[in-house]
């Protein structure tokens, strides 16, 4: 199978009607049961909640019919109540069984991720029990449901699931921009449009919207109130509190602490969640964990397939850099391949000739003059490193270089720092500064590529306003990103930087940022810079030498972090 889906309606419309398959020794049980005229729903009952897929199944259908009038599920108790014997031998009969295959990663992995379900759900359930909160079964039902999306991609989508596990174990990749990167959504997202199609809980549905999910910021507050830090205002703990009296707070929660133990008890993520949970259950954290692990056992003894690793195994292994089996091998991938999507990649865009390429649009420029004087540095006080002396007059001591010269146009680039930090009447609007910046980078010190990205605050996303030199085919042109991903666009929008991507650091930096975007850039090396108008990020420029360009020198480094903070002061001047 070749066709991959991509995003987030091509995932749930891929995935929403596959079969899930449950315990073989879990589904003959049941049958058992059922060919029994005594059985009792007190029986099944305790059947059917011993596997989660199998729990999923019955809700599914058990809400199919409750839709009908107008309610709702609100447990899985509910569910099979609701069901009747006829009803749950009809599921049983449409249901597939799995018996595990010791060779297989995707297997295992897949009764790994239900493992990791029901160990949030456990958890969750016992923090609602020890506050006396109400709604306990429905956290129970949400909870266990919230990692769906993990299930049917490991059964249906095992190469871009294993491609996945290699960015967050060998690379460090952030875990929201690795599955970006390869589903073109988070599994989040996944899991919240099936759960929506299934209809099937309502609070799984919130819990699951990125509406409801704390920001960084948020979340650092969250573990400052855990350590009692004084730096919170009173306003910060409103709005904590406030988050933490929600009814989805600890189906969010439990999730995070399985699925993220599930990388490693010992890692500071996991001590950071656990120093929140015990914050939300007002407990001493030796207490804290011990009922952690308490919970973690319970839930492996009640669901526990043979030949994987249960949760509360890991647990109690020493800090190892040994790791679970999560990559396909060579003889798996190729009995797969027939069966699932390969992951897509991108392909490489290769440059027509320059007369081809695409121009902005800027403000016209006066005749520039024979000689300018040099300009100041510029006080740079948003946080960007200056510059030391004057970049201007320095570039006199440069030795030109035939292949590649100091400044392509050194007029041009001195008379548009000078109008950048002085002001000019013809930057009436932000954008002009903007577009004058594009035209410094590009005509005065040379780079062949540059695009600016808009950074719109209302709705954290990025897009691609202007650019020179790339192709009006080139995927930079209608480039989109969601800063709320963790990345290297997001760091530069967070605090005014310059990011400097080269052989030397590609390695470590890349990951950091969109997979697409790594065959964009020039091999040999881009400059990312952020734009800020006052305190507000507005932009982040790139610019680079083209395909097939040499390594960017410390020289045009140091004068596009120049002229960039140059447009920053420009703006900051506009806006007083």
């Amino acid at each position: 199978m070749s066709e991959s889906p991509y995003g987030v309606a091509s995932w749930v419309e891929y995935l929403k009607d596959r079969p899930l398959p449950v315990r073989n020794s879990v589904l003959r049980r049941l049958q058992r049961q059922l060919r029994n005229d005594k059985v009792t729903l007190q029986e099944l009952n305790r059947t059917i909640k011993s596997d989660p897929v199998l729990c999923l199944h019955m809700v599914r259908k058990a809400s199919a019919l409750h839709n009908k009038v107008n309610s709702k599920v609100t447990s899985i108790d509910h569910a099979i109540n609701s069901l009747g014997l006829d009803n749950i031998e009809a599921v049983q009969k449409e249901t597939k069984s799995l018996k595990l295959n010791p060779s297989s990663v995707a297997q295992k992995m897949y009764f790994r991720y239900v493992a990791v379900s029901h160990h949030a759900a456990t958890q969750a359930q016992s923090w609602i029990t020890r506050r006396k909160a109400p709604f306990g079964e429905e956290t129970y039902l949400a909870t266990l449901f919230y990692g769906v999306g993990h299930w049917l991609l490991w059964q249906h989508a095992a190469f871009h699931m294993s491609e996945i596990q290699i960015k967050l174990r060998e690379e460090r990749t952030d875990v929201v921009l690795a599955e970006t990167d390869i589903l073109g959504c988070t599994v989040q997202e996944i899991s919240h449009g099936l759960i929506e199609h299934w209809g099937i809980s309502e609070l799984a549905m919130t819990s699951l919207e990125h509406e409801t999910s704390p920001d960084k910021k948020t979340l650092s507050q969250l573990h400052q109130r855990a350590l009692g830090d004084p730096r919170l205002t009173d306003e910060d703990l409103r709005d904590i509190n406030h988050l933490v009296q929600e009814k989805f707070f600890p189906v969010k929660l439990a999730n995070w602490i399985a699925l993220t133990a599930n990388l490693g008890w010992n890692q500071t993520k996991t001590m950071k969640i656990i120093d929140i949970i015990n914050d939300y259950l007002k407990s001493e954290i030796a207490e804290t964990i011990t009922n952690l692990h308490i919970n973690c056992a319970k839930s492996s003894q009640a669901y526990h397939v043979a030949g994987t690793m249960a949760p509360a195994a890991e647990m109690i292994l020493l800090p190892s850099d040994r790791a679970i089996s999560y990559k396909l091998s060579p003889k798996e991938a190729q009995l797969l391949s027939s069966k699932m999507p390969s992951v897509k990649k991108p392909k490489p865009v290769v440059e027509p000739a320059a007369d081809a390429s695409t121009e902005t649009k800027a403000p016209k420029e006066t005749k520039l003059p024979k000689e300018t004087k040099p300009t100041k540095t510029i006080e740079q006080k948003s946080g960007t490193k200056p510059l030391k002396g004057n970049p201007l007059a320095a570039a006199n001591d440069q030795k030109t270089s035939q292949k590649q010269p100091n400044f392509l146009d050194k007029e041009a680039y001195d008379l548009i720092a000078e109008r950048l930090l002085k002001g000019h009447e013809q930057y009436t609007q932000p954008k002009h500064i903007l577009q004058a910046l594009i035209q410094g980078v590009n005509r005065g010190l040379g780079f062949d590529r540059v695009s600016m990205f808009l950074v719109s605050n209302k709705t954290h996303q990025l897009k691609t306003a202007f650019s020179v030199g790339f192709t009006e085919e080139h995927p930079i042109i209608k480039f989109q990103y969601d800063l709320n991903i963790p990345s290297l666009f997001k760091k530069l929008q967070e605090k005014p930087g310059c990011i400097w991507v080269k052989p030397e650091n590609k390695a470590q930096l890349l990951p950091m940022l969109p997979e697409a975007y790594h065959s964009w850039g020039n091999p040999n090396g881009f400059l990312l810079m952020s734009i800020f108008f006052g305190n507000t990020p507005i932009a982040i420029i790139h610019a680079d030498y083209g395909e097939s360009g040499p390594e960017i020198t410390d020289f045009h480094h140091e004068r596009f972090r120049y002229l960039s903070s140059a447009a920053t002061l420009g703006l900051k001047k506009m806006k007083k």
